[in-house]
């Protein structure tokens, strides 16, 4: 059960303000019934919702994967940059972003609005593998492999053991557990 007015806000037909004002005029119905109030519980198992004679559809959770581009920002708002938002063509609202990819990194993100979901994959106790593949100015440095795959301490700030295989002397692979500010640059 879910109240109508949540149901009609989360499927993209407004503000709670804006579908009060749709109920209230009358463009809203239960099962062919026009709906008087926002609070009323609707069971979308067995009650067909409408707005203007167009079936509302309903889906509780949205998962979204973005290869996303340089020179956009992990962030909502209105900033210097673009935001990843930008690049989704269809207006869907509630959805944020699962971890931060810097405005000059490229990768997989996902964004939804499940916040269990999200939550699995960036806790640190979860033990979620990420893996970046980094691109250096200079050779990397075989001493540091130690370092990285054990517990590694760096300006008071700790990072969980990684695994580190380097691809090419200036290009490794790193796969972290956790997902702390900035660790992969660091």
């Amino acid at each position: 059960m879910i109240r109508l007015d949540k149901l009609l806000a989360h499927a993209g037909y407004g503000t709670r303000l804006e579908v009060t004002k749709l109920i209230k005029s009358n463009q809203v119905t239960i099962n062919k019934k026009i709906a008087t109030k926002g609070s009323i519980k609707v069971d979308l198992a067995q009650d067909i919702v409408a707005v203007n004679l167009q079936e509302v559809t309903y889906q509780k959770y949205t998962y979204l994967m973005l290869n996303k581009p340089a020179g956009h920002l992990c962030a909502k708002g209105n900033y210097q940059y673009p935001t990843v938002f930008s690049l989704i063509k269809e207006e869907i609202r509630d959805l944020f972003i699962v971890g931060r990819l810097d405005v000059d990194t490229t990768g997989l993100l996902f964004l939804t609005n499940d916040g269990t979901f999200s939550h699995n994959l960036i806790s640190g106790k979860k033990n979620v593998e990420k893996e970046y593949l980094v691109l250096l100015k200079e050779e990397f440095d075989l001493k540091f492999i130690k370092d990285i795959e054990t517990e590694i301490s760096l300006k008071k700030e700790s990072f969980k053991p990684a695994q580190i295989f380097v691809d090419q002397p200036n290009q490794v692979r790193l796969i972290i557990k956790e997902g702390k500010y900035h660790q992969v640059k660091k």
